[in-house]
């Protein structure tokens, strides 16, 4: 039901959606509906608005003719006025004549009079020519008229004939009784006359201004409504058309951004009408295209992500034992021997290279990856590049430069992207430059972003492969007809890398003149300068006890690995092959440490970890990930130790072990540590990653509970977040120094919180470090924390 308040009206579309139409759009409405092409549409608009010009110009003519016919009327009243007042005149001219004949009576005047009364006759003519307008009784008026005027004429004759006789009295009495009379009547007939035709002059006159009146109305009328019809029609043709176009606009607008639920509604019956029905059709097309699209997407890379386990399993095994032999571990090695294991181990890293450009060419395109910002030294991550990469250039003969702009420092950017950006641009110019050639990094600072280069002097690059190298499996087309190693994905990755940061990469180059690539990054500030990490020291010596390291793995090759390596630094090692002896086996050994796989069988690496960390019997024992998979967050998450991703490292591995095993790494006594954050995950967080490691830790979700605690409990170390509601970390922070009994007690703000200067200054003087949570390594917290509580005591 229709509100009084609402205008126009609503119709349903094919879909049972309900549109609102306003009485502006019917017209148009009507128009679409009608079931003709646009062309016929618009002739018929354009025969109609010539009708309308036809019928106005008939108007017109018509009001000008009756005009033209009354102006003429009027024109024939006028003769005929003026020949009415010749005759009276004529008759006035000869009573004239006939009273001069007594006053001069001499002969010849009278002669004369007589000649000019002879030929005063009747202006028969004249009269003729007006009278054939003229009615019934006008007619006879006339002729009465004509026969007084001859009557008046013969007597007048008859008068001056006397008076020539002499016969004055006769004359006079002739001119008295009969003249006179005869021209008084014919006065008054004549005026009679007049006054008719003048009257009718009058009356035409005023007809004509009233039809002059009417006609103006009737053509003022017919042009409003003519141009008010050609108007609406004019209006109704372009509402038929743009309306529908305009929609279809939009609804392209929503493909184009991804969206093809919509459907467009188009009443029009023409090809309009067709247009739209075959857009939704399209757009339908183009959804279930896009969702199968989704659906292959998602199945490459459920594929790619198995097959990237399954390709990295053996590699595993190369690269480690092939490391293993190489370190002697098993007896010496003759030259040939040594290069051969380099080779081995050189092509397995590339090949593992290779696997993992695929992979995260795959999460770029599938829009998973993100970027992880942090503080990075520009100067240290080339010099490194330039480390990892000096060895290959040695054998070559390559001389390597660097130059770096000392306003640079430290930026913010994903270190790992970066480094990967920039060592893909270093190994591309080592493969692609000839021995005795020479490379040259080079960063700088123009127009407010960072500028990193990388020149040789190689083979160079022609002008059309210049932009097909950046595209993915594409590599340039080589004078020697040399194929390169390389699957044709690192400038690829590269310039996705690139993007991500929201920055730009190129490349200048001719054949036989080396190539520069030069990427561009915004220039993105640390929020606040942080205090360096604290230096790793170096790895003691292979602890001499007993200690057991339990391996929860069921690939063998893996086993064998790890076994070599865990055993050659002097610990025990036993083995469960599934994640239920695991379970059983960690219950009766209780050892020192585990790693463990996530892939098992029977009960997988997730699942253990959440059933030893449940059992308080099992919870202390630090559990290290070594796994294919990738997922840190969720280990960590669920109280793992540390998290290493195959193929790992042997000093990674001994190290990791030993920092988590050594007797003379946990504290003597348990340390006490006052976590302060408003967040409880940020609490279960800080908690699962202390807890293991010997720490008690104390909760408070507010800056007044965590001041009331630090006083009362006197923690050896307080972790304190600066987002917090009712009473900030500042003011925690201020107000902890301020009491006394506080006063020592070391702060670690851990926070997600930018810091800008003026804040980083306000902290300086109460706190001892300053972390972000965005940037949190859990096992340079764990130390640190250890060396503020360790601090403390001392």
């Amino acid at each position: 039901m229709r509100s009084s308040g609402s205008w126009g009206c609503s119709v349903n579309t094919a879909e049972g959606q309900r549109l609102r139409i306003s009485p502006a759009e019917w017209p148009g409405r009507l128009v679409a509906r009608v079931p003709a092409p646009i062309g016929i549409k618009l002739l018929v608009a354009f025969l109609a608005i010539v009708l309308l010009l036809i019928a106005l110009g008939a108007a017109g003519l018509q009001a000008l003719n009756g005009s033209n016919g009354r102006a003429e009327h009027l024109g024939a009243l006028q003769r005929k006025v003026a020949a009415y007042r010749e005759l009276q005149n004529g008759a006035n001219s000869q009573l004239y004549l006939g009273a001069s004949a007594f006053s001069d009576t001499h002969a010849a005047a009278l002669d004369a009079t007589l000649r000019k009364l002879n030929q005063s006759s009747y202006p028969s003519d004249r009269l003729a020519f007006v009278a054939k307008d003229v009615g019934p009784d006008e007619a006879t008026l006339l002729g009465q008229i004509r026969k007084d005027y001859d009557d008046f004429g013969v007597l007048m004759v008859q008068v001056v004939q006397l008076v020539r006789d002499g016969k004055l009295a006769e004359a006079e009495g002739l001119q008295r009784t009969q003249a006179l009379p005869l021209q008084a009547r014919l006065g008054r007939q004549i005026d009679s006359l007049v006054t008719q035709a003048e009257a009718d002059g009058v009356t035409t006159i005023a007809q004509n201004s009233d039809a002059y009146g009417t006609s103006r109305s009737i053509v003022i009328g017919f042009a409003a409504g003519s141009i008010a019809l050609a108007l609406v029609l004019g209006y109704a043709i372009q509402s038929s058309l743009s309306r529908p176009l305009g929609r279809m606009a939009a609804h392209l607008q929503k493909v184009t951004s991804g969206d093809f639920s919509h459907r467009v509604q188009v009443p029009n019956r023409d090809e309009l009408g067709a247009l739209a029905d075959n857009l939704n059709r399209m757009s339908g097309d183009l959804g279930r295209l896009y969702e199968e699209l989704e659906l292959a997407s998602r199945h490459k890379s459920e594929f790619l992500a198995n097959m990237s386990h399954e390709l990295r399993t053996p590699l595993n095994a190369i690269i480690g034992f092939s490391e293993v032999l190489q370190q002697r571990m098993f007896g010496e090695l003759n030259k040939q021997q040594d290069e051969y294991l380099q080779d081995i181990i050189e092509s397995g890293k590339h090949l593992l290279d290779l696997i993992n450009d695929i992979l995260d060419l795959t999460k770029v395109e599938a829009g998973r990856t993100e970027l992880e910002l942090g503080p990075l030294s520009v100067a240290e991550l080339l010099e490194h590049s330039l480390a990892m990469s000096r060895e290959r250039a040695a054998r070559h003969g390559i001389a390597l430069g660097l130059e770096v702009d000392t306003n640079i420092g430290v930026i913010e950017a994903d270190e790992r992207k970066v480094k990967g950006i920039v060592f893909n641009l270093l190994s591309n110019a080592l493969k692609f430059t000839p021995e005795g050639g020479r490379i040259d990094t080079s960063a700088r600072l123009v127009d407010g972003e960072l500028e990193i280069a990388v020149r040789d002097t190689g083979t160079g690059i022609a002008l059309d492969d210049q932009a097909r190298i950046f595209e993915e499996f594409q590599q340039a087309s080589q004078p020697d007809a040399q194929r390169r190693e390389g699957t044709g994905l690192g400038l690829a990755l590269a310039r996705a890398h690139v993007e991500l940061h929201g920055g730009r990469i190129w490349v200048e180059s001719e054949l036989g003149a080396g190539s520069t690539f030069t990427f561009r990054l915004p220039l993105r500030r640390p929020a606040a300068t942080e205090a360096p990490a604290p230096a790793r020291a170096p790895a003691p010596e292979p602890v001499t006890g007993a200690a057991t390291i339990l391996l929860v793995e069921d690939d063998q090759a893996a086993i064998d690995l790890l076994t070599i390596y865990i055993s050659g630094a002097g610990f025990n090692v036993s083995v469960a092959r599934d994640g239920e002896e695991g379970l059983a086996m960690a219950r009766s050994l209780h050892p020192a440490g585990i790693t463990l796989d996530i892939s098992l069988p029977r009960l997988d690496g997730w699942d253990f970890l959440t059933q030893i960390k449940g059992d308080s019997s099992t919870a202390d024992i630090p559990v290290i990930i070594v796994s294919m998979l990738d997922e840190r967050g969720k280990g960590f998450a669920l109280g793992a130790a540390d998290y290493l991703v195959k193929p790992v490292n042997r000093d990674e591995l001994l190290a990791t072990l030993r920092r988590f095993t050594a007797n003379d790494t946990g504290p003597s006594a348990p340390f006490k540590v006052l976590a302060i954050d408003d967040e409880p995950l940020a609490l279960e967080l800080i908690e699962a990653i202390l807890v293991p490691q010997g720490f008690t830790v104390l909760r408070a979700t507010g800056g007044e509970e965590g001041m009331m605690k630090a006083e009362s409990e006197q923690p050896a170390l307080i972790i304190l977040d600066l987002l917090m509601p009712e009473m900030d970390g500042f003011t925690v922070a201020e107000r902890l120094r301020a009491n006394p009994a506080t006063a020592e007690i070391p702060i670690v703000v851990l926070t997600s919180k930018s810091i800008s200067q003026e804040e980083k200054q306000r902290l300086n003087s109460h706190i001892s470090h300053l972390a972000r949570k965005a940037e949190f390594s859990r096992v340079e917290f764990v130390e640190l924390v250890r060396r503020l509580c360790q601090r403390e005591v001392a």
